[in-house]
C-alpha cells in the first residue's frame, strides 16, 4: 500500500513539479545572468576596493530583505484571501517598524562598514514597501511560477537599465545602489498590477486563533531568514571589517561566483514550498517531494564544485578579469561550503512548510556558529573559508539528523 502511494506520488512529481520547476529553474539562471552582467560590470570598471563597498551595502541589503522574504514564505504557504489580507497588512506594519530601526542604527552600520548613510536611509525609506512586495510574491509563487519568474526577471533587469540611466548623472557607486533601490519599486508596481491593488483590509473575517498561527508563522519565518541572510552575507561583512580592503573586494567577487549555487537551488525550494504545505495540509504524502529536492540540489552543487576545482583561474579570469585572479584558489572551497548549505536548505524549507517552526533556531544557531568561528579564525581568507565549509557541513548534519527525527514519528 505504501509503495503504491509513494510511486502515485513520484508519478504526479514528474510532472507539475518539475515542469513549475524547469520554469523557475530558466527564471533564475536569466535573473543570475541579469544580476552576474551588473555585478561583472561594476567588478570591471571598478577597483576591488571600490567593488567591496558596494558588495557589501548589497550584503546589508540582503540581511534586511529577510523581512520580505518572510511576507513571500507567510503568503505563499497560503493564499487564501483572508489570509492574503492579514499578510499585506503585517508586511506593511512590520515594514515600517523596520524602517524607524534601520534609520536609527544606519549611522553606526555606515560607520561599522564604511558605507555612505544617505544610502541605508533610502533603503530605510523603501522598507514598507519592499516588504508588501515579499507578500505579493508569496501570492505569485502560491498561484504560478510563471508570474513570480516574470517579476523577478524585471526586478533584475530594470536594475540594470536604471544603472545604466543614473550612471550618466551621478557615475559611480551612487548609480549602482539607487539602480538597486529603484528596480525594487519596478518589481512592486508590476506585482501590483499583476495581483491587483493589495488587500489591507478583512473582506473575510479570520478567528483570532488563525491570526495568532499567522503571526507566529511569520515570526518564525523571519527567524529562519534572518539566519539564511547571516549565513549568506555575514561573511562578506566580517570579511570587510576585519581584512584589508582590497582584499575584501576580492573576496566579494568570489563569493559572487560560488554564491551561483545557492541562488540556482532556490528555483527548487521556491516550487516545492506550497505544494510540500498544501500536500501537508490535505494530509497527503509529501516526503518524496523532500527527497526530490534533496537530491537535485545536491547534484547541482557536486557539478558546480567540480566545475570550479578544475576552472577556477579561468572562470575568474573570464568573470571578473586580471584583479581578481589571485582569489581564484578561494573559489572551490566557497563553492563547496554554498553547496551543502544549499542542500540543507531544502531541508529546512519542507520543515518549515509543515509546519515545524522550530527548524529555525538550528539554522540560527548555525549562523551564530559561522559568526564566530570567523570572528575567531580569519588569519587568511582561506581560513575564513574552511571554517565556514565546517559550520556548514555540522548544519546539514544537523538538518538530516531532524529530518530523519521527524519522518519517523
Amino acid at each position: 500500500m505504501f509503495y503504491i502511494k509513494y510511486m502515485t506520488a513520484r508519478a504526479s512529481l514528474t510532472t507539475h513539479p518539475i515542469r513549475s520547476i524547469s520554469t523557475l529553474f530558466v527564471a533564475m539562471l536569466l535573473v543570475n545572468g541579469l544580476n552576474y552582467a551588473n555585478n561583472l560590470i561594476l567588478g570591471r570598471v571598478l577597483e576591488p576596493a571600490l567593488y567591496g563597498t558596494y558588495a557589501s551595502f548589497t550584503a546589508v541589503f540582503l540581511v534586511i530583505s529577510l523581512l520580505p522574504s518572510a511576507m513571500q514564505q507567510l503568503a505563499a504557504r497560503d493564499s487564501q484571501i483572508a489570509h492574503a489580507s492579514a499578510s499585506h497588512r503585517l508586511a506593511l506594519q512590520w515594514g515600517l517598524i523596520a524602517a524607524v530601526f534601520l534609520g536609527i542604527l544606519g549611522q553606526l552600520a555606515a560607520n561599522t562598514f564604511q558605507l555612505p548613510s544617505l544610502w541605508l536611509l533610502a533603503l530605510a525609506a523603501l522598507m514598507p514597501g519592499y516588504a508588501l512586495l515579499g507578500a505579493l510574491r508569496g501570492q505569485q509563487q502560491a498561484k504560478s511560477g510563471s508570474l513570480l519568474s516574470l517579476n523577478l526577471i524585471l526586478e533584475h533587469g530594470s536594475k540594470i537599465v536604471i544603472t545604466l540611466g543614473l550612471w550618466v548623472l551621478i557615475p559611480g557607486l551612487s548609480a549602482a545602489v539607487f539602480g538597486l533601490l529603484g528596480s525594487l519599486l519596478v518589481a512592486l508596481t508590476f506585482a501590483w498590477w499583476q495581483l491587483g491593488k493589495p488587500q489591507l483590509q478583512n473582506t473575510i473575517q479570520t478567528d483570532q486563533t488563525q491570526t495568532l498561527e499567522l503571526r507566529r508563522f511569520a515570526l518564525s519565518a523571519m527567524l529562519g531568514m534572518l539566519a539564511q541572510a547571516l549565513i549568506n552575507n555575514s561573511d562578506i561583512l566580517l570579511v570587510r571589517a576585519l581584512l584589508p580592503a582590497n582584499i575584501a573586494g576580492q573576496y566579494a567577487a568570489i563569493a559572487m561566483i560560488g554564491r551561483v549555487i545557492f541562488f540556482a537551488s532556490w528555483a527548487v525550494t521556491a516550487t516545492l514550498f506550497p505544494m510540500v504545505a498544501k500536500r501537508h495540509q490535505a494530509a497527503q504524502e509529501h516526503a518524496s517531494l523532500l527527497h526530490f529536492g534533496v537530491i537535485a540540489v545536491a547534484g547541482l552543487s557536486l557539478g558546480m564544485v567540480l566545475v570550479c576545482s578544475l576552472c577556477s583561474p579561468l572562470v575568474v579570469q573570464v568573470l571578473f578579469g586580471s584583479a581578481y585572479q589571485s582569489g581564484a584558489a578561494w573559489l572551490p572551497w566557497y563553492a563547496l561550503a554554498s553547496g551543502l548549505y544549499a542542500t540543507g536548505n531544502v531541508m529546512v524549507s519542507h520543515a518549515l512548510a509543515t509546519g515545524k517552526k522550530s527548524i529555525s533556531w538550528l539554522v540560527f544557531a548555525a549562523a551564530i556558529l559561522q559568526i564566530v568561528l570567523i570572528v575567531a579564525f580569519h588569519h587568511s581568507v582561506l581560513e575564513v573559508i574552511q571554517v565556514q565549509v565546517i559550520a556548514m557541513s555540522i548544519l546539514l548534519s544537523a538538518l538530516g539528523f531532524a529530518a530523519f527525527k521527524f519522518s519517523s514519528k
